[in-house]
């Protein structure tokens, strides 16, 4: 305890507990918005581990004219944006690897099935959708960041945010409707 108090009383000993608390924080909504921004889940780590690496190189530095919830969503962001954009150029790895991924998979519980398969269509129509349009509704539907903290997040004005929103949504929907046509029409 006494070693914990001298660490936390030095500037390193403090930079650490910040981390420490920021980490605890804010980690299930960063790993959350970050699979969401359409990273796989075997990447996820990774692109959480730079972003929250980012983080600390910077926490001094950071003013506070945001909260840290939007400042490390930023972060998320722009790590995954960085992420996906290296995923592109190595695609046809990826494909394989996802493959093998979903084939090593335990047989789930009958009970998550479903809520399963409603996250994978989720997941599916998600990545169907242009970035920008993506980004701003998994922060507004899904991490419930204000429309004023997304403008901040992505440095655009809230009407772009609202636009963004409302194309997205229209989107998801006709996705929806297209895979329910499809699924209820015969083979």
């Amino acid at each position: 305890m006494l070693v914990r108090q001298r660490e936390q009383a030095s500037p390193q000993g403090q930079a650490r507990a910040d981390l420490e608390t920021l980490y605890r924080e804010q980690a299930p909504a960063v790993w959350r918005a970050i699979r969401r921004f359409g990273v796989q889940p075997h990447d996820v780590e990774d692109v959480a581990q730079e972003a929250f690496l980012i983080a600390h190189r910077n926490l001094a530095s950071f003013d506070g004219r945001s909260s840290l919830r939007t400042w490390m969503y930023g972060i998320a962001w722009r790590c995954a944006v960085n992420f996906r954009r290296k995923e592109r150029k190595h695609e046809d790895h990826q494909v394989e690897e996802k493959h093998s991924d979903l084939a090593a998979q335990p047989a789930p519980q009958f009970d998550a099935v479903e809520q399963k398969q409603a996250r994978q269509l989720l997941d599916e129509l998600l990545e169907q959708l242009p970035q920008l349009q993506r980004a701003a509704l998994v922060l507004y539907e899904l991490e419930n960041v204000s429309v004023a903290e997304i403008a901040e997040i992505m440095d655009c004005p809230a009407p772009t945010i609202y636009s963004r929103l409302r194309l997205a949504r229209a989107a998801i929907t006709a996705l929806a409707e297209q895979r329910i046509s499809e699924q209820d029409t015969p083979s």
